[in-house]
């Protein structure tokens, strides 16, 4: 007693409307995380590149889950992952900024480890 999976074309409803106010909300909250960045760094600099570096992590791990949850629905050619796959696309989009960001971690090494 087998049956089919029906897969059925889901049309791609456009681009999202009225995005200004969601990339001000989005903008304004990167300008108060730097500003809080560069007030932890001035009274605590080790302190300050432990918080850069947990939520890089933080990030990354969201990224990279993202990429290994559309890679395994892709290896097992599952069809259910339909509606939720460009959600787990965005999540991966964020990959390619990672390379921009680890930088500053990498030119502080000295301040964030001792033994370096």
């Amino acid at each position: 007693m087998s049956h089919a999976a029906r897969v059925t074309e889901i049309k791609n409803p456009g681009s999202l409307k009225d995005i200004t106010t969601l990339r001000g909300w989005a903008m304004s909250l990167v300008v108060i995380g730097i500003c809080a960045f560069a007030v932890q760094y001035i009274y605590n600099p080790q302190l300050a590149w432990a918080s850069y570096i947990e939520g890089f992590f933080y990030a990354l791990v969201l990224g990279l889950s993202g990429a290994f949850f559309v890679s395994l629905n892709y290896v097992t050619k599952s069809v259910w992952h339909v509606p939720v796959r460009r959600v787990a696309e965005a999540m991966t989009a964020y990959l390619p900024w990672t390379l921009l960001f680890i930088l500053p971690v990498l030119f502080n090494l000295d301040i964030i480890y001792e033994w370096t």
